[in-house]
């Protein structure tokens, strides 16, 4: 029985790392491309990406896009703590990867505006 177990479980590991399942926080006109992406134009699922997760605890690739305030951090930071390992992250477009090009200084120093790389380990930045 243990080695029915064990091998379930290494082929549950191998099809893990060959699929992903997203999870998005996205926010503003950035939602559109991360929509666009499952569409048949780009065909997210030839990539390895699967259907969207319906939980944070079942996915393993966090996609940020748009700007990310104060209470949006929180709530990125908690779902990143609560998602599968290994987790893969990725910043879309520049209000993830920057703050916003909108962003004035004083917005950014008071932190109203926050970068995805300030909040998690991005492994993907476009």
């Amino acid at each position: 029985m243990s080695y029915l177990t064990s091998r379930f479980e290494s082929i549950v590991t191998r099809l893990e790392r060959r699929h992903h399942f997203p999870w998005t926080a996205s926010a503003g006109c950035c939602t559109v491309e991360i929509q666009n992406a499952g569409l048949a134009t780009y065909d997210w699922q030839r990539l390895g990406v699967d259907d969207l997760a319906t939980d944070p605890t079942q996915a393993n690739l966090l996609l940020i896009a748009g700007w990310i305030t104060k209470s949006r951090a929180d709530e990125i930071r908690t779902i990143y703590g609560l998602m599968k390992r290994p987790t893969w992250v990725i910043a879309l477009g520049s209000c993830a990867l920057s703050g916003s090009p909108y962003a004035t200084p004083d917005e950014m120093n008071e932190n109203k505006v926050i970068r995805a790389q300030d909040l998690v380990p991005v492994d993907v930045e476009t």
